[in-house]
């Protein structure tokens, strides 16, 4: 038990611990010794060169590592991309316009007005938005979860598209809007085929509902669905390229443009 205290206490102490992003470095890691055949392993690294993806191939880069340096054998990684060879075919892309489908899509999804999402709470928004904010963390009864799945399953509809359809369900209920846009993230390693890149590659979709709250859930999943795989199809065009494109007239400093509102599931 005190060791595990003392290992939040760590945790605790390397959140807290700021990145210098001039100086660097922007990874940090520590070897935790529990007992002469017990470690832990403290990886950290900043959002601005590392993401969700990133992370898995770190650690199974890691993993293959240990193994071979256990078995004495050599490891079969292959050959990492360079994030800066990312980075150009990203600038490249725009130079060239190669994205002309993929920013007509965005383009027209938000040929009008967007919407803004107005949340009921209990205190007014300040007129300029600032950093500080709070998590609250909510545990799913493991039956929910189950059901969720099955209901996937039933709609040939992933558990993601499920838990976004009941997101968007829950937002139009608690807002009254029926036209909402929620923002979710997608990896921009898979769709280079970057597969193995380690740097933040992350793109924001903002995905635009309807929301009748008189149709079935199911019609409201295929809906959330067929915006999903339309979204994916498009992926390539930035958000950052997105909103160079739209109106300024109506931005308002209190709030992130067009999609203040974010969903994930990790």
């Amino acid at each position: 038990d005190d060791q595990e205290s003392d290992l939040q206490q760590l945790l605790d102490q390397e959140v807290e611990q700021p990145f210098n992003l001039e100086q660097g470095p922007l990874v940090r890691a520590q070897i935790i010794k529990f007992t002469p055949d017990s470690y832990r392993i403290l990886f950290t690294a900043h959002h601005i060169i590392c993401d969700g993806w990133s992370m898995s191939v770190v650690v199974r880069d890691l993993g293959k590592l240990y193994t071979a340096a256990k078995t004495g054998s050599v490891s079969d990684l292959p050959p990492a991309f360079k994030f800066s060879d990312y980075a150009l075919l990203e600038e490249e892309e725009k130079r060239n316009n190669t994205n002309r489908e993929a920013a007509a899509y965005w383009n027209k999804l938000y040929a009008d007005e967007a919407p803004v999402t107005d949340l009921p709470t209990d205190r007014l928004r300040p007129p300029l938005r600032s950093y500080e904010g709070r998590r609250i963390d909510l545990q799913l009864d493991p039956e929910l979860v189950t059901g969720l799945k099955q209901v996937g399953a039933r709609y040939s509809a992933t558990f993601l598209t499920v838990l976004l359809a009941g997101f968007e369900a829950f937002l139009s209920r608690i807002t009254g809007q029926e036209d909402l846009v929620v923002g979710i993230p997608a990896a921009g390693q898979s769709a280079t085929g970057r597969t193995t890149l380690v740097g933040h590659c992350v793109n924001i979709l903002p995905l635009r509902g309807q929301i009748d709250p008189r149709s079935k859930f199911s019609e409201l999943l295929e809906s959330v669905r067929s915006a999903m795989l339309d979204a994916y199809e498009n992926q390539r065009y930035t958000f950052g390229s997105l909103i160079k494109t739209l109106p300024q007239t109506h931005r308002d400093p209190g709030r992130i443009p067009l999609m203040p509102i974010l969903f994930n599931i990790d």
